[in-house]
């Protein structure tokens, strides 16, 4: 199911896995409209209503720029409590690769609403997503490529130092437009 894809996306674009537990899934975001989207897949197909709960923020945590924070956005975890839901979803994430590629397209698309960013500028036209965990960025990529969207690995990707793929080119941007499309 389409849906199904989608939420794996998410959760692989922003969520966990694998935790201790081997019975919770995570998804973490500051969209709380994401959120209501994970929950309503959830109550549709499993008649199940995951916990969100808002996180606390950090202003004393020093960011990449050397800085503390002025202000933050508030971020909500979502909590999926149901090893029978995980083990399902985790079977989907394994084979995402061997499904149809309208089902590639919803998981891709669960990937751009989080980690995506669609450039419109005139002289170069881009999407780009993100993914610094080097097996998913490849997953993303061999994703990419079974729907018809061939993206290049730059050196800096290739020694594990840029987590993002570019997809340029009018035909790659129109194949994503037509088979991944974010809202």
């Amino acid at each position: 199911d389409e849906e199904i894809a989608y939420l794996c996306g998410l959760i692989s674009s922003d969520g966990i896995w694998r935790v201790r537990s081997r019975r919770q899934l995570i998804f973490v975001n500051t969209e709380l409209a994401l959120h209501d989207r994970v929950a309503e897949i959830l109550r549709i197909h499993f008649d199940y209503s995951p916990k969100r709960h808002l996180n606390a923020k950090h202003y004393e945590t020093i960011l990449p720029q050397g800085k503390t924070p002025n202000c933050l956005k508030d971020c909500y975890t979502t909590y999926i409590n149901s090893r029978f839901i995980r083990d399902a979803l985790l079977e989907v994430q394994g084979r995402i690769l061997e499904m149809p590629s309208y089902i590639i397209g919803a998981w891709l698309k669960g990937i751009s609403d989080r980690d995506g960013c669609i450039r419109l500028e005139s002289t170069m036209p881009q999407v780009i997503l993100s993914a610094w965990n080097r097996r998913e960025n490849q997953r993303i990529r061999d994703a990419l490529l079974r729907i018809g969207i061939v993206t290049n690995l730059s050196p800096a990707a290739r020694a594990g130092r840029d987590g993002r793929i570019f997809i340029t080119g009018v035909e790659h941007l129109q194949r994503f437009w037509s088979r991944v499309h974010s809202d």
